[in-house]
């Protein structure tokens, strides 16, 4: 295993290779100086950032090695679910999840939404199709793809970006991405697949990670942006309610259900991938893992003129300390 101070001496050289920082020589070379050295907040961060970037430099598969507590697809927790696009949460070899353990990351969303948008246009072109295929390996991906202006966003500043543009960054070139109706979702979803949700602003009451539906409106103050997956929506026959199927990145709430009234007040956009996708382009760095952790990554979903989020609760904290703790002991051994 590297170690933190061989990772930070390779992610400084990695910084400097991207040409981070365009300030004149001696305000460049002292901000390197205090990312190495400092106590302050800031360059804590962001040296903590740097080696959790740099330690691995790809996901981790925790196929066949799941913690106890991640919470797993059960149909019979979301009964009424029946579109294609659910179907695939059914099947070993298409389901995917991802637990993070370093804050909100809007780039699990766009990784998962192509993922199984690819496996809904080879479903829909050949039903018998059973071959794995590949998934974007989001810390390669940023290591390659983030310029010098990106990266220092990313490790100094903890920036975030837009998850509409994420995903319009890895699909297949000219793909069309838009906006669609909440109330058709149940109709959009089998038209087009699955579709990111975006900037969804979460509530006290969504931290709850013990509660996987929320109905009506949301309670408590706004803690922050999140983004996720919509993996199903259902109609209901007697009232005509649109309930909705989101997949989510935090270990023991992967599978959450809202109805239209919660998605509304959160002040969620859903985005649909138009445009079939038969592969990934071939140009980002790929894996075939099914459950990934992803220790690089804390960025959170942000928009322009949007404050810092609010501290995580304790449980978030000591959740995410304990899983880093384990993915240590794994990479020790």
């Amino acid at each position: 295993m590297v170690s933190d101070a061989e990772a930070l001496d390779d992610g400084i050289a990695m910084l400097r290779q991207k040409d981070v920082f365009t300030d004149e020589w001696i305000t460049r070379e002292l901000s390197f100086f205090n990312l190495r050295n400092s106590k302050a907040p800031k360059f804590v961060n962001a040296r903590e950032r740097l080696i959790r970037l740099m330690r691995r430099k790809r996901d981790v598969e925790l196929d066949g090695n799941a913690p106890d507590e991640l919470h797993r697809w059960d149909r019979k927790e979301f009964p009424g679910y029946d579109c294609d696009v659910t179907s695939l949460l059914d099947r070993p070899q298409t389901l995917v999840q991802r637990q993070q353990l370093t804050g909100l990351c809007y780039l699990h969303a766009v990784v998962v939404v192509q993922y199984y948008a690819i496996w809904f246009a080879k479903l829909k072109d050949d039903a018998n199709v059973i071959s794995d295929h590949l998934q974007i390996d989001m810390t390669a991906l940023i290591l390659k793809t983030f310029d010098g202006p990106a990266m220092e966003n990313y490790i100094f500043r903890d920036f975030g970006g837009s998850s509409q543009q994420a995903l319009k960054n890895i699909l297949q070139p000219g793909s069309i991405v838009s906006a669609g109706s909440k109330e058709l979702a149940p109709e959009l979803l089998s038209k087009y697949g699955p579709a990111l949700v975006s900037n969804f602003k979460v509530h006290e009451d969504f931290l709850d990670r013990n509660v996987h539906e929320h109905y009506g409106q949301p309670i408590g103050d706004i803690e922050g942006m999140l983004a996720m997956a919509l993996v199903g929506s259902r109609r209901d026959p007697k009232t005509g309610n649109v309930f909705f199927l989101l997949q989510n990145w935090w270990s023991t709430k992967q599978f959450v259900e809202v109805d239209l009234e919660y998605l509304e007040a959160c002040g969620a956009t859903l985005y649909y991938v138009k445009t079939p996708q038969f592969g990934v382009p071939e140009t980002f760095p790929t894996h075939t893992g099914h459950i990934m952790q992803t220790e690089a990554i804390d960025m959170h979903e942000r928009y322009a003129l949007e404050g810092p989020l609010k501290p995580e609760p304790a449980w978030m904290i000591a959740e995410r300390a304990a899983a880093m703790a384990r993915l240590r002991e794994q990479l020790s051994d």
